[in-house]
């Protein structure tokens, strides 16, 4: 079927026609209620329906049923649909059989133009088949007939019993050969966990101690590396304190040696002074002396001589005063810059103690970060051998869940046989389905089994079911896949639909209807 276009903004309209199985257009039905969905993506998609006789984005039009694709919000992609009938079948709770036909429409939704302004598709309309068997419908024959397989397999049945119970006792006693070896295997891997899981204790108890003490001794360098530093910090502030005290003595040193030196120079001064008023007190003596004949003309001057002399006494004694004073004034401060000296020394000792605290503090902080790396080292070895714990902890459950799996195969039983039931004979259209059943035996074994058909009048799907394609015969293998060697083989043959009768009339229900094989 050609693929058709349509542009997935606009809308449109598309025209669902119904054909029969065997694709003979058939009009639509107006007492089915039916849902068609539409989508182009999961999660969002358009609904036609029919429900009580309404009509939802849709309207019958001759036999077709035309469908409004209006504001349909759908994106670019594959169109597909979904048919959902509602057919009227007693043999469903309710009396209603939900049907689903998905289906692939060809028409593409596209951001370019549309390649035409009508789209249609034909849906199989499954309402045209048949109605369901009664059990009123079969002759006596017939049921017989219809009965013979199951009285066959029945007896296949007995027999494959008698069979089981044979192998059954043997695979008991192997069961239980099994169960003993899986119990010392189980034994022996719990003393083995027991041990592992002891290990792991003990190496997760050393990985633990270990990196508590790392972690005490790293704070315990810390605390030492901190207690240092403050330490040195008060030695720098004392160091600090104790050279400025040193450089004020020294300018107070400075100070008094400039005092000192100019006192020194005052006393020279005064020194000479003296020296020279002593020899100028020497010449007014030797004046007087000489003057002591002509003591009434000289007298005056005598007095005279004798004031000046007084007055240089006097002058001298200040300036011995003052010497004196800037002598003291010396000797201070020469004792300030012996204190200054005696200060400096000791902050330079009070700095070197500081130095040598810090060292020490630094030392310690490079012995602590030893400490931590090497209790680090320990603590990885550690878990790496927790780690390797773990992963022989983890080897050993494999080795138990395939020990368990193992046994669970062993005690779920071993096929010894197969039954197979399904219909011989299949009608086309008859709304009714039909299956293959296979069956492993004994009824403990795992339940799989496979349907394969050559595909020429039948399928068989996954669950059995039987699918009618066209008049004839098909074969269908049943397989187990636990045990392939107890395959079957039946035919199902399929056949037209055929007016029942009963001898020469025509057999009606009890509505008036046609009865169809």
């Amino acid at each position: 079927m050609a693929t058709q276009y349509q542009n997935y903004k606009s809308d449109f309209v598309l025209r669902e026609s119904f054909v029969d199985i065997t694709g003979k257009a058939v009009p639509l039905p107006t007492d089915i209620d039916f849902t068609l969905r539409y989508w182009t993506q999961h999660g969002r998609e358009y609904v036609a329906s029919r429900q009580g006789g309404v009509y939802t984005n849709c309207t019958p039009e001759g036999g077709d049923l035309l469908v409004f694709f209006k504001a349909h919000n759908l994106c670019e992609g594959e169109l597909h649909h979904e048919l959902h009938l509602q057919l009227d079948n007693p043999a469903f709770e309710g009396g209603v059989q939900n049907v689903f036909y998905p289906a692939d429409l060809h028409i593409l939704l596209w951001d370019k133009p549309s390649s035409t302004d009508k789209q249609g598709s034909a849906l199989v309309a499954d309402y045209t088949r048949g109605n369901a068997f009664t059990y009123d419908d079969f002759t006596p024959e017939q049921i017989e007939q219809l009965q013979r397989p199951a009285q066959e397999a029945a007896d296949r049945y007995d027999k494959a019993m008698a069979e089981y119970d044979t192998k059954a006792s043997e695979q008991v006693a192997r069961i239980e050969k099994s169960a003993t070896e899986l119990e010392g295997l189980v034994g022996k891997f719990g003393s083995e966990s027991a041990e592992l899981v002891a290990t792991m204790n003990s190496t997760t108890d050393e990985a633990r101690k270990a990196v508590e003490a790392a972690e005490q001794r790293t704070a315990a360098a810390v605390k030492a590396a901190t207690d240092a530093a403050a330490e040195a910090q008060a030695a720098k502030q004392r160091a600090d304190e104790a050279a400025q005290r040193a450089a004020t003595a020294q300018n107070a040193a400075a100070t008094a040696a400039q005092e000192a030196a100019t006192a020194t120079r005052q006393a020279q001064t005064a020194t000479d002074a003296a020296s020279t008023a002593k020899r100028e007190a020497d010449a007014a003596a030797q004046a007087a002396r000489s003057a002591a004949g002509d003591a009434t003309s000289n007298a005056q001057e005598a007095r005279t001589a004798a004031q000046e002399a007084r007055t240089a006494i006097s002058t001298l004694e200040q300036v011995t005063n003052d010497g004196r004073s800037i002598a003291e004034r010396a000797e201070a401060a020469a004792t300030a810059a012996t204190e200054a000296k005696k200060a400096a020394d000791t902050a330079t000792a009070a700095a070197n103690k500081a130095k040598a605290d810090a060292d020490t503090a630094a030392a310690a902080a490079r012995k602590a970060k030893q400490d931590a790396d090497t209790a680090t080292a320990a603590a990885i070895a550690a878990a790496q051998r927790a780690e390797a714990a773990t992963q022989a902890t983890e080897q050993q459950r494999a080795i138990l869940e395939a020990l368990i799996e193992r046994a669970q195969h062993v005690t779920a039983g071993v096929p010894t046989g197969m039954e197979v039931e399904s219909p011989a004979t299949v009608t086309m259209g008859n709304p009714v389905k039909q299956y293959v059943r296979g069956r492993v035996l004994p009824t403990s074994a795992l339940q799989n089994v496979l349907y394969l058909s050559d595909g020429r009048a039948v399928d068989v799907l996954p669950d059995g079911e039987i699918v009618p394609k066209a008049a004839g015969t098909s074969r269908v293998h049943v397989i187990p896949t636990d045990g392939t060697r107890f395959y079957k083989t039946i035919q199902v043959e399929t056949v037209a639909p055929r007016i029942r009768t009963a001898g020469s009339t025509m057999r009606l229900d009890a509505q008036g209807n046609i009865r169809l094989t």
